[in-house]
């Protein structure tokens, strides 16, 4: 064998060039990624353990194993080898290059001294075109094209490719909150539906051979007439899928129903799983088979909630993403037996909230990852910068996942049609069910939410994406046909979907690229910095004080912040969707578990009347009374002088939520239209 150049069957090694050539198409590998294959082919056919081969490639280095199986991955990627036919592991004992060294003659442009120039040049057109092949290659995945995967009457969602790429799994809801999982051939087009029983489903995960789907899944709904989730068990199943004409199938039991909040499950081999479980209130992975009784610990960090992970099949690593108490996300990458190897701070894009969960899904390369966030499709490198692959303000796209070809994704795509109404109360009748949507102001197709009474004024504002960002608008809302406006002078999009009046009306607070903007009506801006990340402005309370809900020092909390005096106070400590300030002493708020409170003077009490009475957790204040709309559509008032609900009047199905309250009516949001669709970006 040639010290520097030989054959390898087909393929063409070049030491010296730290090439390899197969069908005049040349890769470029690093050298010592060349000096494994170079020790494999020295003793071709044997098995070489991986303390020899990091000795003799890392002398007098210290290195982990990762190190050496990285190599091998991108030997593997070169000769295409994902059936381990060219690069053979041996479990525990090390790896064998199984292709022959074969007699052929040198390529003469290699050899001849003559062509030397004519060798440079011809190198040098060569990395040119590398170059440009690797440039597209980063760049053809900026998509610019969407095509319809499904395009029905149901809610189709969270899909992903098979392994061979030609099925895809997904759910398809068959209410606000049960789903059955779907099966979809790409060569035929044909549907299947492979559960036999609806249920709470977390998204389909596909085992390495293709033939199983597992899955986590939640005993109970959370719908509002169901316990809160102390009561709810979490469980893991999968289904084999055996000849598709047999489907539906039985979904087989892999994990029991416990109290364990699980957020995640992936397979790792076809005996192993691997779960993002919550145990004592702390976030890990945890590796599961069939010979074991409970999930083990493979990871978890005191100072980070981690909320995302991917597993690398060939590197045999896992990707975490997690998020610290002062809101800084990090991308982890850990070795199969769960020791970190290295951690990187996330850059967010412009205009993503600090307080995302994103998630992530490999490509197949493994070179990067992919994620969706509200201002788009990005990827995220193996160092954790983000780089746009598909931005438009037409779609609002989640749950990306590659084609295993790495050239398309599929994705959800949802499409939310939300109007403000406004009914007054001489309106409003038990004869019937109002139809709301009769009392839409500025209508459009987009989403327009939370929409608030302009205190001693006649004009309402509320939050929409008409533009395609979540921007502020305004109208006359005692004339159904008054034309909306954009507030003037807003640059940046809005975060959450709630701006809220000052108490004299001249003045609107949003949140904004993570600081509170103040604004006049003519545009006129005042910019706020809060010490602690701001989820949500609730209400303008005072001159001076803004109710906030927020996260300090990793905790959600509901806070009063003075905005003179630039001091804050917590009034509670329970993460809350929904709140509202009585006076100085008193407020009500709806917590995560949807348990009413109403606290006066220091003293809280739950409102067990209101349980199980909100279609949406949101409610309006107005004259010591709460208004909200339940499960039944069904808008009602609740006294907190006299303690007694009254229902006020029998809405349509598309009422979601009142927003906003005043003498002569409601401000309320129903949607005229709602779908998920899977979509295919290319």
């Amino acid at each position: 064998m040639n010290k520097q150049q030989f054959w390898l069957s087909d393929y063409f090694i070049d030491l010296s060039r730290n090439q390899i050539t197969y069908k005049n198409n040349t890769t470029n590998l690093q050298p010592k990624v060349m000096a494994v294959l170079h020790v494999l082919a020295r003793q071709q056919g044997q098995v070489i353990s991986f303390e020899s081969l990091m000795a003799e490639v890392w002398p007098n280095t210290v290195v982990t194993s990762n190190t050496l199986q990285r190599c091998i991955s991108q030997l593997r990627k070169v000769f295409n080898d994902s059936q381990q036919e060219v690069i053979r592991t041996h479990a525990k004992s090390g790896y064998s290059l199984e292709i022959p060294i074969v007699k052929r003659k040198i390529p003469r442009v290699f050899l001849a001294t003559r062509y030397l120039v004519a060798m440079l040049c011809v190198l040098t057109i060569v990395l040119l075109i590398n170059f440009l092949s690797h440039s597209n290659d980063e760049n053809h995945h900026a998509f610019s094209k969407v095509s319809a995967v499904t395009n029905t009457d149901d809610n189709e969602s969270d899909a992903s490719y098979s392994p061979s790429g030609r099925y895809i799994a997904y759910l398809k809801n068959i209410n606000a909150c049960e789903s059955e999982i779907w099966l979809k051939d790409t060569t035929t087009f044909e549907s299947h539906q492979l559960t036999k029983k609806a249920g709470v489903y977390g998204q389909p995960n596909w085992s390495s051979n293709g033939k199983h789907l597992v899955f986590s899944q939640r005993n109970l709904c959370s719908t509002n007439n169901k316990p809160v989730r102390q009561e709810f068990c979490w469980s893991v199943a999968q289904v084999t899928l055996d000849t598709l004409s047999n489907s539906p199938f039985e979904a087989a039991p892999l994990l029991a129903c416990g109290p364990n909040f699980i957020r995640q499950v992936n397979w790792i081999s076809d005996e192993t799983t691997v779960l993002l479980q919550e145990r004592a209130g702390e976030m890990g992975l945890y590796t599961f088979s069939r010979n074991d009784q409970q999930p083990k610990l493979l990871y978890a960090n005191a100072d980070k909630e981690i909320y995302s992970f991917t597993y690398n099949n060939a590197s045999q690593q896992y990707s975490l993403l997690a998020i610290n108490r002062q809101e800084q996300h990090y991308l982890i990458h850990l070795n199969r037996e769960g020791n970190q190897l290295s951690e990187y701070p996330l850059q967010l894009p412009a205009d993503v909230e600090s307080y995302t969960a994103f998630q992530i899904k490999l490509h197949p390369t493994e070179a990067y990852f992919i994620t969706s966030t509200n201002q788009g499709i990005f990827k995220i490198s193996q160092k954790g910068v983000f780089s746009p692959l598909f931005t438009s303000s037409r779609f609002t796209l989640q749950s990306p996942s590659y084609h295993p070809n790495g050239k398309s994704v599929i994705a959800t795509e949802i499409n939310a049609d939300t109007d403000i109404a406004y009914i007054p109360f001489d309106k409003m009748t038990h004869d019937k069910p109002i139809n709301e949507l009769s009392f839409t102001l500025a209508r459009s197709n987009a989403s327009d939410d939370m929409a608030r009474f302009q205190p001693s004024g006649d004009l309402i504002l509320w939050s929409s994406k008409r533009e395609g960002v979540r921007r502020i608008w305004w109208s006359h809302h005692q004339n159904q046909n008054s034309k909306a406006l954009l507030l003037p002078k807003q640059t940046d999009s809005m975060y959450g979907k709630s701006a809220v009046w000052s108490p004299n009306g001249k003045h609107v607070a949003s949140l904004t690229n993570n600081k509170i903007e103040l604004a006049a009506l003519n545009g006129q801006k005042q910019v706020i910095n809060i010490p602690f990340l701001v989820s949500g402005i609730l209400q303008w309370t005072s001159d001076n004080n803004l109710l906030l809900k927020g996260r300090n020092d990793g905790l959600e909390a509901l806070y009063v912040y003075d905005i003179a005096s630039e001091q804050y106070q917590t009034l509670s400590t329970q993460p809350v969707y929904w709140a509202r300030m009585i006076n100085k002493t008193s407020y009500v708020y709806l917590n995560d578990e949807l348990v009413f409170y109403y606290v006066k003077n220091g003293v809280a009490q739950t409102l067990d009347l209101l349980k199980g009475q909100f279609e949406r957790p949101y409610f309006a204040l107005f004259d010591n009374k709460i208004y909200g709309i339940n499960a039944q559509h069904e808008l009602w008032s609740y006294s907190l002088t006299t303690h007694k609900k009254q229902t006020l009047a029998q809405l349509s199905d598309s009422a979601r939520y009142v927003s906003d309250v005043n003498e002569q009516g409601v401000l309320l949001t129903a949607m005229k239209k709602f779908s998920k669709e899977l979509v295919k970006l290319h």
